[in-house]
């Protein structure tokens, strides 16, 4: 049984705990101590055949499975199908010819280089990502991390492409597609889709991205329909927003 830990010294660091157990998996990368790793991370295992694996109510037949949780008892191996579970089903360990661990996402970034290349500069500028850098989070009151920023639905990114259409960057000069604003020569670019769900429905929410000439940022917001309420966040590129907060 082969074990690839080429990744594991890569994310050591994080977790007092997990840093013990990467050191023992490296030391001795066996049944048990693959167990163990999988309170930290997924775990992919390749078999000599295809074995049938429970995925929720269906069963999957493949050579190649991740698993989200393991456990070790009496020498046997089981996996879990969430990762609270109490109970496992049974893997034919005699069937495993390699398995690799698959680390988490990091929950920091290394440094502010790598949060800002997050960050399209069509979207913002130098000054707005450093303070970014250097402010707090309103939802869990430490400096933002990776998971801040999510990912646009599908409706989402076909919202952004029409934005795009006008929105040539914070420091352009407005295209038609701009429209005045009540006071000042400052000018508004919006674009919105309306959901066609009702309050709290699955069918989705109202979405608005928007640009005003004297403010160097982008702004995003995700609302329930006819409420008022959802979350709010600034565009950082085409495919991805930063969250800010939800009310």
């Amino acid at each position: 049984m082969k074990a690839i830990l080429d990744a594991l010294p890569t994310v050591m660091g994080q977790n007092e705990r997990m840093d013990a157990v990467i050191e023992s998996v490296l030391k001795e990368a066996n049944l048990e101590e693959m167990a163990r790793l999988s309170n930290y991370m997924k775990i992919k295992i390749k078999f000599s055949l295809p074995v049938s694996i429970r995925i929720g109510r269906r069963y999957k037949e493949s050579n190649t499975h991740t698993f989200v949780a393991l456990f070790e008892k009496n020498g046997n191996l089981y996996y879990k199908q969430r990762r609270t579970a109490r109970t496992g089903r049974p893997i034919s360990t005699y069937l495993i010819e390699s398995w690799e661990p698959i680390p988490r996402r990091s929950t920091e970034f290394r440094d502010y280089q790598e949060f800002a290349k997050k960050i399209d500069r069509r979207f913002m500028d130098e000054k707005g990502i450093k303070d970014l850098w250097n402010s707090k989070s309103g939802q869990h009151g430490g400096q933002y991390r990776p998971n801040d920023f999510r990912k646009l639905s599908k409706t989402g990114i076909r919202l952004v492409k029409e934005f795009m259409h006008y929105f040539n960057g914070i420091d352009a000069e407005p295209s038609e597609g701009y429209r005045d604003v009540s006071e000042g020569d400052n000018k508004v670019l919006s674009r919105k889709h309306y959901s066609t769900g009702q309050m709290n429905s699955q069918f989705g929410r109202d979405i608005t991205v928007s640009h005003q000439t004297n403010i160097p940022r982008v702004y995003w917001s995700s609302e329930y329909p006819g409420c008022g309420n959802g979350r709010y966040g600034l565009l950082v590129n085409e495919r991805e927003y930063l969250w800010l907060e939800d009310d």
